[in-house]
């Protein structure tokens, strides 16, 4: 059976509606890129997408999230570990309509002899805290960004943690309690937001968050959706000196796609102002994306990154198709052609015939 394009999109659409209204829901606590979303028992929360910019330069990190959110919950956090406390603040609101619009394929003209026009194709400051209640947790800081509160702590063992988050009223799963207890035992910190008065009824892109920490590695936090109810595909847009390439483990489970990959200083006009200082800390930009189908199995670290072989660019090209013929013009030259080819054919032998009768 052949479909139309319109229809083909209406599948899709009905696919994609399908998807998100079985994401509402969503009990208890689920996880997603970089971190575990939490809401009170009984009630739903779901992040249908995310994005991230990861920023390496002089030993530090940052990650800007920005997270579509999904809630009527008066209470939901989003709790994120990272190898060392992690200062915490608010990103302009248009993060990532600028890197969109950066990373924007180039488009090019395509001619064809035989087709119709309009096809188009893409190729390839916080305030310090004492400890809490929960014993064994350490608040190093927490800091009101509008919607939502962010708190930067520590865990002395991983029973801690979970009364810490039990006595906020949030309930983990044990998929996600399991990997929140390896960060622990890790020694890693944890980044944990939650919606302020000011987030209630929440419904649509919660504010851009930059959580900037010490790291060596070059690692974005990850393994948390090893335990996801969804098959998650995770893209990153990472700033470093040179082109960077996934160097974990979870790497080698699926292929990575490079989508883009250049150095900003050399296409200036592309980068505007939410992005300009992080491109001057870190100029390269390198897009990767990764899908997982069982992210049970597939998700096995934390993602890291390391220097390309090559600084070679990829910068994906849109081709507007462009065509001499439509199917009906080129018909219609074939067969006028065909007949002045006919017609000719007879008037040779006509004039052949009459020069023989002479």
């Amino acid at each position: 059976m052949r479909f139309t394009t319109r229809q083909v999109l209406r599948l899709v659409l009905a696919a994609v509606l399908t998807t998100v209204t079985g994401l509402f829901a969503l009990p208890r606590a689920d996880a997603c890129a970089c971190g575990g979303m939490f809401v009170r028992e009984g009630s739903s929360l779901t992040v249908p997408t995310e994005k991230a910019l990861v920023v390496h330069s002089g030993g530090r990190t940052d990650v800007t999230m920005s997270l579509l959110v999904r809630s009527e919950v008066r209470d939901a956090g989003l709790v994120v570990p990272t190898p060392a406390p992690a200062t915490v603040s608010l990103a302009d609101n248009d993060t990532f309509l600028a890197l969109d619009r950066a990373t924007s394929p180039i488009r090019k003209d395509r001619w064809h002899l035989i087709g119709s026009d309009g096809d188009t194709a893409v190729s390839g400051a916080a305030t310090p805290n004492g400890a809490s209640e929960a014993s064994g947790v350490q608040e190093l800081s927490s800091i009101d960004l509008g919607p939502l509160r962010a708190t930067t702590l520590k865990a002395g063992d991983p029973a801690s943690l979970r009364q810490w988050l039990s006595t906020r009223g949030y309930t983990v799963r044990p998929a996600v309690q399991h990997i929140l207890d390896q960060y622990v035992a890790k020694g890693w910190a944890f980044v944990a937001m939650q919606l302020t008065s000011a987030g209630r009824k929440l419904y649509g892109d919660i504010p851009p968050v930059t959580m900037s920490y010490a790291d060596k590695q070059f690692v974005y936090p990850m393994l948390l959706s090893q335990a996801a109810t969804i098959d998650p595909v995770v893209t990153t847009y990472v700033l470093s000196d040179r082109r960077v390439q996934r160097t974990d483990s979870s790497a080698r489970s699926t292929s990575v796609e490079t989508r883009f990959a250049a150095d900003m200083r050399k296409r200036r006009g592309t980068v505007t102002a939410p992005i300009r200082d992080a491109v001057a800390k870190a100029p390269y930009l390198t897009v990767l994306e990764q899908g997982f189908d069982a992210p049970h199995k597939q998700i096995v670290s934390d993602f890291t990154f390391g220097r390309a072989a090559t600084d070679a660019e990829h910068i994906p090209v849109a081709y507007n198709d462009k065509y001499v013929f439509t199917p009906a013009q080129f018909t219609f030259v074939v067969f006028a052609l065909v007949a002045m080819m006919v017609g000719t054919v007879v008037l040779v032998d006509r004039r052949r015939r009459t020069r023989s009768a002479a």
